[in-house]
């Protein structure tokens, strides 16, 4: 008995309506390698000229027509000796054959079996998307999609083309614009296009127009106000909208002095719009943060306690849009910082008898004794510009009376003098 053992590869790709199909017979003696793509069926044929022929399928023809992945092994007698051989099909395909799909919706497509090699391109162009068996793809529009599937040195192509339903658009007009402090009370009415009519509108989360769901009310300021739209054909198109808002003014606020003490708690207030020149203000007031008010453009204002005031300066432009900007006031108690020691001697560092925050109380005075109580210096609102005068080096005494708005304060100590020249 004389036997054969052929290896037979044969590659069937079916596309369903999108591509014509093939048909090919192949030689079971005369064939060990055989690659094809894009074939409904193939034919495997143990030649002519024998008497009798037992196929693995239960067939006795000199023929059979196989499509599924398997062995197939054929058995002839030619009157005096009988003869076998087996082949392994292996029926690889595009899995998926899509119908027409929505724009941009995601389709998977993989090739079985997988473990081959491929290469996946959009059909007639160059660049690889993928060498996986599978790919992922969102096309935009009618799309032909290639393979190139290799096996045993021998490589052959076959496509599948992907319908895609027209593209949707939406334009959105709003009858007015508000401003971007108010409330949710934004209207706007989407217009769709493209796919196919009628269309139903969802809009997420805002109240729609019992009449006419493509018209909604209750949109908010500055969100991303979704919308989902839905066509005849069951295609949706996502996306969202800004309401379109009145300019808002760029203000800075501030107030002097930077620091505020309780003992000259006085604190002068302003403001500067940066864009006066395109969007004007009709309406200003102050609230110090203190339950007290003032509608004055730039007005000072006395605080009457140590606390973390929050205020807040309030406008409204001329469109009528109105909006706050809060500003902190820490009141606290000074520190006054008295040095012991100063040093007259021209270098430029330490040449005056400097006192640390002295400006902040509401006035001052100050007197200077020598070691036997005699007066040398004497100032009222002194302004740290002693630079010991004519006296020598050596220890002096000084007597320092405040006045602060709602208490007044007196410090006395030395102060040395040294290196003088």
């Amino acid at each position: 008995m004389k036997q054969f053992i052929v290896f037979i590869t044969a590659l069937l790709f079916t596309v369903a309506s999108y591509g014509q199909s093939r048909s090919d017979t192949v030689n079971v003696w005369s064939n060990d390698t055989i690659l094809r793509c894009h074939v409904d069926s193939l034919a495997l044929d143990a030649g002519d000229g024998y008497v009798t022929y037992t196929w693995s399928t239960g067939d006795e023809t000199q023929i059979i027509w196989v499509t599924q992945s398997g062995d197939y092994s054929v058995t002839v007698f030619d009157g005096t000796n009988t003869s076998s051989t087996t082949s392994h099909f292996v029926n690889a395909r595009i899995q998926q054959t899509p119908p027409t799909i929505c724009y941009q919706e995601e389709v998977f497509l993989s090739v079985t079996p997988d473990d081959y090699t491929y290469a996946w391109r959009v059909y007639n162009k160059p660049d690889i998307i993928s060498t996986n068996f599978f790919i992922t793809v969102k096309p935009g529009s009618k799309t032909t999609y290639a393979v190139e599937v290799t096996a045993g040195g021998q490589s052959c192509i076959d496509t599948i083309t992907i319908n895609v339903y027209p593209r949707m658009y939406v334009e959105f007009v709003q009858p007015t614009l508000i401003c971007w402090v108010s409330p949710c009370k934004g209207q706007a009415k989407a217009t769709a296009s493209g796919g196919e009519a009628p269309y139903a509108y969802d809009w997420i989360g805002a109240l729609m127009d019992p009449d006419d769901s493509s018209f909604a009310i209750g949109l908010c300021p500055e969100d991303l106000n979704r919308i989902t739209i839905t066509d005849n054909l069951g295609c949706e198109f996502d996306t969202s909208y800004v309401l379109e808002l009145f300019d808002k003014p760029e203000i800075e606020v501030d107030y002097s002095p930077d620091s505020v003490y309780i003992q000259n708690p006085t604190v002068s207030f302003f403001f500067d719009n940066l864009s006066s020149d395109s969007i004007q203000l009709s309406n200003v007031s102050w609230d110090f943060g203190d339950g007290t008010k003032s509608s004055l453009v730039n007005p000072t204002h006395l605080y009457n306690a140590v606390n973390t005031y929050i205020g807040f300066y309030k406008y409204t432009t001329e469109d009528g849009c109105s909006d706050s900007i809060q500003f902190i006031v820490d009141v606290r108690e000074i520190e006054l910082k008295v040095p012991n020691v100063f040093t007259p001697n021209g270098d430029g560092f330490n040449d005056h008898f400097e006192i640390r925050n002295l400006d902040s109380y509401v006035s001052n005075e100050l007197v200077i004794y020598n070691r036997w109580g005699r007066k040398v210096y004497e100032a009222s609102n002194y302004q740290n510009s002693w630079d010991g005068g004519g006296l020598n080096n050596g220890v002096y005494y000084y007597v320092l009376k405040c006045v602060g708005f709602y208490s007044n304060d007196e410090f006395m100590g030395s102060i040395t003098i040294m290196g003088k020249q």
